[in-house]
């Protein structure tokens, strides 16, 4: 496991796990006072992920446009520390996106891992695992849920053709609860079920889980209709993860 954490929820009778991807500090379309505000407004058992792409790093070299970025990479690394600041002892963990690889590409500098280094969070650049734990001091049993983090690929137009792609995700990590991506500007989920081998109990198991696309906090219309893409679909997802019970819900804002 990247990360193994256990939440005391006494006092509550789940946690909210809020994905955050796609922000893209530093363009001009970037969300982050809406973002912002709703962060704020969320009470203290909502917990976030960061899904890569945190900032816009737009070079010479990429495709993004370097004249239409409001402030440079240095300067996006440094507003993303002060934006998630406020919030940095309930995020769960970070992993980089392909803007923030761009100039550990070019120049071995790795942006996110600088962002969640300032944070004191976990930090994976490919893939995060985190195993955790809701722990409820009034009962006796405890429920455990494992989340699978990776910033996710495709160029995929349709909704089911970037679940698709995203979906290769469950064959690299096996027999996680959650499976979680962004990159495709596209909410959505989906709910599967597969056959598992309970070794220490030498029979097969049913096992549940979820896909999870990540929305974009950016209206980046100009840019896909030079590339003829639907524009980036907005939202908030929340997945609330029980503590006296294993359940599992996720909600669409």
């Amino acid at each position: 496991m990247n990360k193994k954490i256990t939440l005391n929820t006494k006092k509550v009778k789940h946690v909210t796990i809020v994905p955050i991807g796609d922000l893209h500090i530093g363009s001009e379309s970037s969300m982050t006072e809406f973002l912002h505000q709703y962060m704020r407004r969320l009470p203290n058992n909502a917990y976030f992920i960061l899904v890569g792409d945190i900032i816009e790093n737009a070079l010479r070299t990429s495709l993004g446009d370097v004249y239409k970025q409001m402030i440079d990479p240095e300067e996006s690394i440094e507003v993303a520390i002060k934006f998630f600041e406020p919030f940095k002892d309930r995020i769960l963990g970070a992993v980089s996106g392909n803007h923030e690889r761009r100039t550990r590409k070019l120049v071995g500098l790795n942006p996110m891992k600088i962002i969640a280094g300032a944070l004191d969070i976990p930090y994976a650049e490919g893939i995060l695992v985190i195993d955790l734990t809701l722990d409820d001091k009034n009962i006796d049993k405890s429920y455990n849920y494992v989340i699978s983090v990776a910033h996710g690929i495709s160029s995929a137009r349709s909704i089911g053709g970037k679940l698709t792609a995203n979906g290769r995700f469950l064959d690299v990590i096996e027999n996680a609860d959650i499976y979680i991506t962004g990159h495709v500007h596209q909410p959505a989920w989906t709910k599967f079920t597969r056959k598992v081998v309970d070794k220490s109990h030498k029979m097969l198991v049913k096992r549940e889980g979820y896909l999870v696309l990540v929305p974009a906090w950016i209206e980046d219309e100009e840019y896909v209709e030079t590339k003829l893409y639907a524009p980036s679909t907005n939202g908030i997802v929340e997945i609330d993860l029980y503590a006296t019970e294993r359940k599992i819900l996720f909600r669409l804002e």
